[in-house]
């Protein structure tokens, strides 16, 4: 809302018959000198009317040098007999600070006095101070009473305040009505400000009927007379009726003398520049910047020309600056983009937490991109304790306000059942509104879910559709899902040529399900099977360099399927896809040369592409890769410790067992047979049975476990279930030392672990 404050000389001259003061006729007279003298004589035999006049020549320069502590000095002198409107200048130079110290109570207080005597400046300024809590608790009744009793004298800036207190509900009902009239009164004054809020009230019809040209008329009137307001309303008017010209002109006029609105205006237009108007990016940067100190929505847009380079030079660590300041004020965009930058170390270092407070900010102040973000933070963990109930309540939120991402992201979690209970009919509401706004992997899900008949009815012509849809903009899983679709015949007529174009297309941007398919089709039932097209298909791609085509190439003559068995072909193929970084064909190959098949081996090869695979989260490769260093020479039981564990963190049980096996013998780690026991423990409820055997074997011994025949009988049966040779002679042995009652038990027990798949396991 803003403010309007008069700036009134209410300094004045006393008036009193000529006869009675000579120094009133030389004043008339324009003999400046004189009349002072003549005050002066007056005023030292204590005429209080001569006294003001005094003060108001040393005030004004008039025949004498200004100074306005001589003029307080005589303005209280005469204030003190009582007259009043030496009282308001007094008043008048407490409130401003003029030749005394600044003292709004004191201020108050002669305006009181003056007020005394029914002057309606006074009055008016008594007001004002209630209105704005000038020197005093700001008090609206009180307020509209004082500024009543100016308004009624005619006293235009008492009306103009009136006005403004009734145009916002200022302690008063709101009324636009009887707002205008009062600005209407104050504008036919004269009063400037009056004026512009009159052509502003017009523009915009409120209180009144919109009349263009009658806010035209006053709004004129007042940029005229210098209105900074007025400028930059009539800015807005000749820009929405499309006069740029116009419009630039009157925020210019505005923006050079500071204000704030207008130079955001003008910056504006020149942003994006329009007919009369060349854009000029780097004239709007520096009045976005020039406003950007008192206008906070200014402050963003300064910080998003610093990111994006746009009429400056990129510089992200301005950019951060901008956007905190504005982020401070509460601009939720501002908060959404620094969360930003915080998230992606952009200006500043990475730090997921700031990322995390800031995209909060916004999330409450209703950004439904930084409800989306902090959704996933909370999914992902980052900045936070990873919780997908609270990641599902801020994909709500955002996805009530129809962001597409948001949609997705909160039908993966009721589909999966993370943080919702698991619903598929929401997980497809949810897909479908996604889908609906052509979001592609909701297009997608939509699609599976009708083929699935999951959480709505099996509609495989529904799923096509979607599928196509997605398809159409290049999303590679539905590619590879119409190849599937046309090769079965799900929804459409079934047509292998159709299938092999759609596996092509997903093939072609890496899709290793459609690539596996070109290479797999001619094996299916329907279609007549023609291992060397087969093989074909995949010569072509990985002739043209195709990494996928290339390691699945030498698969198939790994297997000898659908050409001659060759190891040393396998390994060549496996060689080009690894040698392009392939994860998968980096790992054939490594093993090939740990094994030595259909190359020498070759440990020291064997490391050197198991280790690449491995570094890339391959899960076998860090196994074998722990298997290359317990051989040769040279072992390295550390660092194979450390490849099992990798492995075994990601959950191979093999590699659980093998840690565990470690921590058993004191191999590469010290020896610590509690460690032990917790490995062999993760190993086993995964189904390995030499962990379970060896660690029926620790519970029978107490060795890394509280010692406990039934817990080592319970295991050795899992373990001789799962067909370990050992595990029935040594659980034969155990349940001699166990009553008949206790076997029993632990034989249905062992059958409860198994058929919970390890869930249940005494």
């Amino acid at each position: 809302m803003k403010k309007y404050l008069l700036a009134l000389a209410l300094v004045s001259f006393a008036s009193y018959s000529q006869t009675d003061s000579s120094g009133w006729v030389s004043l008339k007279s324009g003999d400046y000198q004189k009349a002072f003298l003549q005050y002066l004589t007056d005023a030292n035999s204590g005429n209080a009317e001569a006294q003001n006049n005094l003060g108001r020549m040393y005030q004004g320069g008039l025949g004498v040098e200004k100074d306005n502590h001589a003029a307080a000095l005589w303005y209280r002198k005469a204030a003190e007999q009582g007259q009043p409107i030496a009282q308001l200048n007094l008043a008048v130079m407490y409130f401003d600070g003029q030749g005394v110290a600044q003292d709004r109570r004191l201020a108050m207080n002669w305006f009181l006095e003056a007020s005394n005597h029914d002057l309606a400046p006074a009055q008016y300024y008594i007001g004002y101070m209630y209105l704005e809590g000038i020197g005093i608790t700001r008090d609206y009744q009180e307020a509209f009473k004082w500024l009543t009793r100016a308004a009624n004298k005619s006293f235009a800036p008492a009306q103009n305040s009136i006005g403004r207190m009734l145009q916002y509900g200022l302690g008063l009902p709101k009324n636009e009505r009887d707002a205008l009239q009062w600005y209407q009164k104050a504008a036919e004054q004269g009063l400037t400000a009056a004026k512009s809020q009159l052509g502003y009230l017009y523009l915009y019809g409120l209180g009144t009927t919109k009349e263009t040209e009658t806010a035209r008329y006053w709004l004129s009137q007042a940029a005229e007379e210098g209105d900074l307001f007025a400028h930059n309303t009539l800015g807005v008017m000749l820009e929405n009726e499309q006069d740029i010209t116009g419009a630039a002109s009157h925020y210019q006029t505005a923006a050079i003398k500071g204000y704030t609105a207008a130079q955001v205006n003008l910056a504006t237009l020149l942003f994006k520049g329009a007919d009369g108007l060349e854009k000029d990016t780097t004239a709007a940067f520096n009045w976005f910047k020039e406003a950007a100190e008192k206008d906070d929505n200014a402050a963003w847009r300064v910080a998003q020309m610093y990111q994006d380079g746009q009429g400056v030079e990129v510089d992200l660590s301005a950019a951060n600056n901008w956007y905190r300041k504005a982020a401070k004020a509460g601009i939720v965009g501002a908060q959404l983009s620094l969360g930003q930058m915080a998230e992606n170390g952009l200006g500043q270092s990475q730090n997921y937490p700031e990322a995390f407070y800031w995209y909060q900010e916004a999330a409450n102040g209703g950004s439904a991109n930084a409800q989306f973000n902090l959704g996933l933070l909370y999914e992902t963990g980052k900045g936070v304790t990873a919780d997908n109930t609270k990641a599902s309540h801020w994909y709500s939120l955002s996805a009530r306000q129809g962001l597409a991402a948001a949609q997705l992201n909160l039908g993966l979690l009721y589909q999966d059942g993370r943080g919702k209970t698991k619903s598929p009919e929401q997980a497809f509401n949810w897909y479908k509104k996604a889908a609906e706004q052509g979001e592609p992997n909701a297009q997608t899900n939509l699609g599976k879910l009708y083929a699935a008949g999951d959480g709505t009815r099996s509609d495989n012509r529904a799923a096509l559709k979607w599928f196509k849809l997605a398809a159409e903009q290049h999303n590679t899983e539905s590619e590879f899902n119409l190849g599937v679709m046309y090769q079965k015949g799900l929804g459409v007529q079934k047509d292998v040529a159709a299938a092999v174009e759609w596996f092509r297309k997903a093939a072609s941007r890496n899709h290793f399900g459609a690539q596996r398919a070109l290479g797999q089709i001619y094996f299916e039932p329907g279609v007549e099977q023609n291992s060397t097209e087969a093989a074909k298909w995949l010569h072509l791609a990985a002739e043209k360099g195709d990494a996928i085509s290339q390691n699945n190439l030498g698969v198939l003559y790994q297997k000898g399927d659908g050409v001659e068995p060759s190891l040393s072909q396998a390994a060549s193929w496996f060689r080009k896809a690894a040698m392009q970084n392939h994860r998968a064909a980096q790992a054939n190959l490594g093993y090939l040369y740990l094994s030595g098949q259909g190359v020498e081996k070759n440990l020291s090869n064997a490391e050197q592409w198991l280790k690449k695979a491995a570094l890339k989260g391959d899960i076998p490769s860090q196994v074998n890769l722990g298997y290359v260093y317990l051989q040769g020479p040279k072992t390295k039981p550390t660092e194979a410790v450390k490849w099992f564990k990798k492995a075994a963190n990601n959950g191979h049980s093999m590699a659980q067992h093998n840690v565990g096996a470690a921590y058993e013998k004191g191999l590469g780690v010290a020896k610590n047979e509690e460690q032990a026991a917790q490995w062999y423990l993760k190993a086993a409820k995964q189904g390995n049975k030499l962990s379970q055997f060896n660690l029926g074997v620790m519970y029978f011994d107490g060795r890394g476990v509280e010692m406990s025949k039934e817990k080592s009988y319970l295991w050795l049966l899992v373990s001789a279930n799962n067909g370990f040779s050992t595990a029935p002679k040594a659980a034969q042995q155990v349940k001699k030392q166990l009553d008949s009652d206790q076997s029993l038990r632990l034989q249905r027990e062992a059958d409860l672990c198994l058929t919970t798949n390890y869930i249940v396991c005494g």
